[in-house]
């Protein structure tokens, strides 16, 4: 078969089209089709008056796309013409300016801020869950039944854990369940597991208890820290659509990069942290680590090793989610 025959060509093709390749192509065409999903005409109207919304008679209703609840709320009032409805979905920047202008006027706290969130004359409630529970309580809202505002156990079904109130664990607390539920990252284990295997032989437990502890001490800081900021910025980027999209594209776009080195490895799963003289580097930080004798040297030593990995290994594979408001039930 002669060099310039179809064979050839794609053969060809298929050497040169190598991961790194593919992904500048594939961010080139997400980044087009953000564009295209932008320069959709709004259709957001203007925040009216919200002292206004006492007297009008009508039920008003937050929602988003992504919230299950809030489709599940939808459904029930569909169920009743009855209640005068205006629905606002606030992944639109119009909207979501007016849902943070309402939680200020109903003295809703940002902490306790979700969707759905209804509002009805002065009372309002928060979170959806079944027509038999807050069904009934939203139609003796709408009724004048209703005394004081509600707000719906925001309940969270976990595996291994069940049902758990978010509302009653501190944010250490949620960062270690959700962590367990998640799974762990193999690729973030290496440098722990040499640490260990160089420390095995040592035959000294005050020294590998040291080195260790203050390893996984350390790094579990870091990322509770990296949670707590990554926290306040999820906060702002589950409400403005355009965020939302835009990191949903790029879940898109990881996954599709990732099947394609599947392909590419032809089913070889492998687990990157870094080239050969990054891991060298690392590696040689950690005998100097194991070295040092126990004391203030050691410790910043081993705090530094795990500040420089943790943030490089925990970003791999990074596992991005489209973010919403909290789904309330």
């Amino acid at each position: 078969m002669t060099n310039g025959s179809p064979h050839s060509l794609v053969t060809k093709i298929g050497e040169g089209a190598t991961p790194a390749r593919v992904r500048i192509v594939l961010a080139v065409l997400l980044l087009a089709v953000f564009a295209l999903m932008q320069s959709r005409p709004a259709q957001e109207v203007a925040p009216g008056d919200i002292l206004a919304w006492r007297d009008d008679g009508r039920l008003h209703v937050f929602v988003h796309p992504d919230c299950p609840h809030c489709h599940a709320a939808q459904a029930f009032l569909r169920d009743h013409p009855e209640i005068e409805t205006d629905i606002h979905d606030v992944s639109t920047p119009a909207n979501e300016r007016l849902f943070r202008v309402v939680a200020r006027e109903y003295g809703i706290p940002e902490r306790g801020l979700g969707v759905p969130l209804f509002v009805f004359g002065d009372r309002h409630m928060l979170g959806f869950d079944r027509p038999e529970t807050t069904g009934a309580d939203l139609l003796a809202l709408v009724g004048g039944a209703a005394h004081g505002n509600q707000t719906s156990a925001g309940y969270v079904d976990l595996p291994v854990f069940g049902k758990i109130d978010p509302n009653g664990y501190s944010l250490a607390g949620l960062a270690v369940i959700m962590g367990l539920a998640d799974g762990f990252n193999p690729c973030a284990m290496w440098v722990l597991i040499y640490l260990i295997s160089l420390i095995a032989g040592l035959r000294d437990p005050a020294k590998i208890w040291w080195l260790v502890g203050t390893f996984v001490l350390a790094s579990g800081i870091l990322y509770f820290l990296l949670m707590t900021a990554w926290l306040n910025v999820f906060l702002v980027v589950g409400y403005v659509r355009p965020l939302t999209e835009f990191v949903a594209l790029l879940a898109i776009g990881f996954g599709i990069s990732h099947l394609y080195e599947l392909v590419w490895t032809r089913g070889v799963i492998e687990c990157e942290v870094g080239d050969v003289e990054q891991r060298q580097r690392t590696m040689s930080r950690i005998r100097d680590v194991v070295a040092a004798p126990i004391g203030v040297v050691s410790l910043l030593l081993i705090v530094g090793l795990a500040f420089a990995v943790t943030p490089s290994s925990s970003s791999v594979r990074p596992r991005f989610r489209p973010s919403s408001p909290m789904c309330l039930r």
